[in-house]
């Protein structure tokens, strides 16, 4: 456990330093890259900015989320498995995590996402590979199953319509208010643009049945 807090501690320091509404409890491949850059700009924190997941029930161990209100967001997860595929193959040869990186080249063994599923590879990174760890892993505690997050919002709801749109994540975040009263601007919606919502189902090409099954 003090090596465990020794880790996560920095991070619930990083966002109390940041004076931040919320805490992201950051779910992999569900836009927390894109909130992360809308926390660490609005509130001048680029601490906030890099990607680390650690799930509720770490932070919460580690001495977290008292008097705080915690935010995730899930994400259909047929869709997020594909998602953490192509990214981590995209990242293999570049990623500053050598989690990423190593998981990033194993990837690379498989020659389509549906045989990656088909012959085990999925069910040994699901348990392996915190890209591929359920979204309960991150939310819920695992000895009681209880949700530990305040907040949970959908990934295909933040980012129905307009793409460009970034109320609902402001919104979701808590830090809505705060953009109004910086007078957020276009060049700064263009600049945290999101990535998320390109096709609900867009997905559903790369999964044979016998994939999807699994």
């Amino acid at each position: 456990d003090a090596q465990l807090c020794e880790l996560t501690t920095p991070e619930l320091d990083r966002w109390a330093g940041a004076g931040a509404p919320t805490l992201l409890v950051h779910v992999p491949r569900t836009s927390g890259t894109t909130l992360r850059a809308l926390y660490a700009a609005l509130l001048g924190a680029s601490a906030l900015a890099p990607s680390r997941h650690f799930p509720a029930a770490q932070l919460r161990r580690c001495g977290g989320l008292r008097n705080t209100t915690t935010v995730a967001v899930v994400r259909d997860p047929w869709a997020r498995a594909y998602s953490s595929w192509t990214h981590l193959r995209k990242v293999a040869q570049i990623s500053e995590h050598n989690s990423d990186r190593f998981f990033g080249t194993w990837l690379h063994e498989f020659e389509t996402f549906s045989a990656f599923a088909e012959t085990g590879g999925l069910a040994v990174a699901a348990k392996m590979c915190p890209h591929f760890f359920p979204a309960l892993d991150y939310v819920a505690d695992p000895k009681t199953g209880d949700v530990l997050v305040d907040e949970i919002h959908l990934f295909e709801q933040l980012h129905a319509g307009d793409k460009t749109n970034l109320v609902p994540l402001l919104a979701a975040t808590g830090l809505l208010p705060i953009a109004r009263r910086k007078n957020v601007s276009a060049s700064f919606a263009d600049k945290v643009r999101p990535r998320g919502g390109q096709g609900p189902r867009r997905h559903c090409k790369h999964y044979t049945r016998r994939a999807a099954d699994v």
